[in-house]
């Protein structure tokens, strides 16, 4: 029963972090279920264990939940294998992602990324990514890079990879076909005047142009007219209660030069017209997108069915909303300008960018996406679950180190100075490095300020030692080597570093940016500290560590 009090500690810490409070008789359960011989004494495992539920229940939310994230707790549940194939599905299935090229992609891509990708896998078909490269004045070819890599750094290898861009000529004459069709005209009102009609559901007067007159126009806008002047809109219904449906813009006058077209159009498609025209005629069968798309798919089956195709099969699924994490890069860009967040790769983001930098791996953000599913029901979660399944990624394969932050000196009476060889890994084997230690040393303010004199303490994998005297206006005690060296059930074990070998680092520690509509100006919080030698010496850039009791990092 090696060191009960701690196991109690541990899982009352996390009972508490669970459900808001440390309960005893659940405790109890944990305690019994890990530890069976601490039944032979129960009048004292109670009282123990009343004792250091008390204790976690006077802590605060966010100290609980810093004790908690020390201990590295990884939740092991029963795996449920989750069924990825559509039931109303006859022939090949194939299936896609279809960023615009504008941008960094986000947690809520990877979903959608994901989802599609698992259900053309799970009925043998196909995946594709297909650029909706169709803006000249948004899409660049550097997002273009980014995102193929980060489908790459996902475990993706896509089918095909398209580009709307390449059947151009295509999307043009299905909307001159419209125009000839009467299923569109040329729509010469301003902006306001549009939005004005639109809301009231009232019909302009551009709407009974002749084919004749539309073509002449379309031409116009094809060669001279100047932006802003007339754009070609879907004769829709504009007493539909889906304002979708309410003659929507389908072609615009854009001068922009296109990053792989050039300057060889002046007509560029909306999104809702491209999109699902560009799917059917790349062939896609399937397409699995979250619920902002819902009201959307009217307008794009009758745009799909004009143009004389059959539509796709559209399934939709709740959107990915993170509390406190915003992906629009509407909201993200002030701050990137700003200087509060260093870039769309800020690890305090959640762009697939941010993720990666902060050491999130790709397995771990697939296993947290897609355990939502296909659920069409909004929730508004936290960061929990994902740090939860990185921490059950690296606690196999990350090496151990010590650190201490805010260091605070020990001065150690009979201690000496050697060199311990200290497993690299707590319960694996990956070899040892070398520790040395010596009659001065560094422990982490926070671990300083509990400490009393006279109290026996261990220094981890070292030795027993008793305080003796403490100035804490100077950040430093007096110790004395313990005379007994076993480990002493329920003594403090301090995390140390050598104060001669030691290596000053900076740790960065990162919450949510913010909090409500306020940004959270304590969302990168920057701490200095000392490491041991050996993880300055071997630590690989870009590797993750677990400094003991601290986190990974």
């Amino acid at each position: 029963m090696a060191d009960l009090g701690a196991l109690i500690r541990k899982i009352a810490i996390k009972n508490a972090y669970d459900y808001g409070k440390a309960d005893v008789k659940a405790v109890v359960g944990k305690v019994i279920a890990e530890a069976p011989e601490a039944k032979n004494d129960m009048k004292t495992l109670m009282e123990v264990i009343r004792n250091t539920c008390n204790e976690v229940n006077a802590l605060d939310k966010s100290q609980i939940e810093k004790e908690y994230n020390s201990y590295g707790i990884v939740e092991v549940k029963k795996e449920e294998k989750r069924e990825w194939k559509l039931d109303d599905v006859s022939g090949k299935v194939v299936a896609r992602f279809s960023p615009e090229p504008n941008g960094y992609l986000h947690i809520g891509h990877a979903k959608a990324m994901l989802i599609n990708y698992k259900v053309s896998e799970a009925h043998g078909g196909e995946f594709y990514v297909k650029f909706d490269d169709t803006n000249p004045e948004t899409c660049k070819q550097e997002y273009v890079d980014a995102i193929i890599n980060d489908v790459k750094w996902m475990g993706i290898t896509p089918s095909k990879i398209l580009f709307v861009s390449d059947i151009f000529d295509q999307i043009v004459q299905i909307g001159e076909k419209f125009l000839r069709e009467q299923h569109a005209y040329i729509c010469t009102c301003t902006q306001d005047e549009m939005k004005e009609k639109r809301a009231k559901g009232e019909e302009c007067k551009c709407r009974g142009r002749s084919i004749e007159e539309n073509l002449e126009l379309w031409e116009k806008m094809k060669t001279t007219m100047p932006e802003g002047k007339a754009v070609m809109r879907l004769k829709g219904d504009m007493k539909s209660l889906n304002t979708t449906m309410r003659d929507p813009v389908l072609f615009r006058v854009l001068e922009a030069k296109h990053y792989r077209l050039g300057n060889k159009y002046r007509v560029y498609p909306a999104y809702d017209f491209e999109n699902p025209l560009s799917d059917v005629i790349f062939g896609v069968t399937h397409i699995l997108r979250s619920k902002e798309f819902e009201l959307r798919a009217e307008l794009q089956e009758t745009i799909v069915r004009w143009a004389g195709f059959t539509p796709p099969k559209y399934y939709e699924f709740a959107r990915l909303a993170i509390e406190g994490y915003p992906v629009s890069k509407r909201l993200i860009r002030p701050h990137v300008e700003s200087g509060f967040f260093t870039g769309f790769d800020d690890p305090r983001l959640v762009t697939l960018a941010g993720l990666r930098r902060r050491g999130i791996p790709p397995q771990a953000i697939a296993e947290y996406v897609l355990s939502f599913g296909l659920s069409k029901v909004e929730v508004e979660t936290d960061l929990k679950k994902l740090l939860a399944e990185t921490r059950k990624y690296y606690e196999p394969i990350a090496k151990h180190y010590y650190a201490a932050k805010e260091p605070r000196k020990l001065k150690i009476e009979g201690l000496g100075s050697g060199v311990l060889a200290v497993r690299l890994h707590s319960t694996l084997d990956m070899g040892t490095r070398p520790v040395p230690f010596s009659d001065e040393v560094y422990i982490s303010a926070e671990d300083f300020d509990e400490l009393h004199e006279l109290e026996l303490v261990r220094l981890k994998d070292l030795r027993n030692i008793n305080v003796v005297r403490i100035d804490k206006s100077k950040g430093y005690a007096e110790c004395k080597v313990a005379l007994v060296q076993d480990v002493v059930k329920d003594s403090k074990k301090l995390q140390w570093v050598d104060s001669r070998t030691c290596v000053p680092c900076t740790f960065w520690y990162l919450d949510k940016p913010f909090n409500g509509e306020e940004k959270n100006e304590k969302s990168l919080i920057e701490v200095k500290g000392m490491c041991e030698a050996a993880a300055a010496k071997n630590i690989q850039e870009k590797e993750v560590v677990q400094f003991e009791r601290m986190g990974y990092f």
